[in-house]
């Protein structure tokens, strides 16, 4: 089921309400072989990977031979380059220009979420935002936490978590989303900033993330991916 949140928005001194979807998670390469195998279980999780990471390498193969993929009911794929010239004259220059690669779904491959009809979730009053994690132990500023350190999170609207219910803070996995920490309680809170102490968490890559009250599909929040340091 997809969720979604209305919340108003400030574009160009004019007031709209604009839907975003709350996600409940993202697959990774091994969760989405996982999925693969509920889809196909007479597969191989071998096999599986196997497939993703040919399927890969000849993608990138094409594309960097000056060709686009086109795959019919699912994505385009095709080379770009980004980044501005001077004249006529000019040519491609690192690093103002960069080569990439865009790849786009297809309209037979929309079609199969034409039908689907989205759930709207309550508005909140408030949508934290996460600009800076710093981890006090490192100095380190949306890279690194350190394990049983203080750790200070600097955004906007974060007061949710002053009364106690109303919004939680997790600090999940990125590899595995179902782990998380239980939800954190900081000890210093204002509108802007977030002071805590991280646990001994046992995965090495993760992000924190708020949510209205218990439920996971009202995610509200979400800061950098952030590596995990003893």
């Amino acid at each position: 089921m997809i969720h979604y949140r209305i919340f108003q928005t400030k574009l160009r001194s004019k007031r709209q309400h604009v839907a975003k979807v709350n996600l409940l998670g993202c697959y990774n390469r091994k969760a989405l072989v996982g999925l693969m195998l509920e889809l196909g279980p007479s597969r191989r999780v071998e096999d599986l990977e196997a497939m993703l990471s040919l399927f890969e390498k000849a993608i990138i193969k094409a594309c960097a031979g000056g060709y686009a993929v086109h795959l019919e009911r699912f994505l385009r794929f095709e080379p770009v380059i980004q980044g501005g010239f001077e004249s006529g004259e000019d040519q491609f220059t690192r690093p103002r220009n960069r080569l990439v690669v865009r790849a786009m779904p297809t309209k037979g491959f929309q079609e199969n979420f034409c039908e689907i009809l989205p759930q709207k979730l309550p508005m909140v009053t408030f949508l934290p935002i996460f600009h800076v994690v710093e981890d006090l132990a490192t100095g380190h500023k949306n890279s690194t936490v350190s394990r049983k350190q203080v750790i200070r999170l600097r955004g906007e609207r974060l007061r949710g978590l002053r009364e106690e219910g109303k919004a939680n803070l997790w600090f999940v996995s990125v590899d595995q989303p179902e782990e998380r920490t239980a939800s954190l309680k900081p000890y210093s809170v204002t509108d802007t900033e977030i002071l805590l102490i991280l646990p001994p968490v046992k995965f090495s890559r993760g992000f924190f993330e708020m949510c209205w009250y218990r439920d996971l599909s009202n995610r509200v929040g979400r800061s950098e991916v952030l590596a995990v340091l003893d």
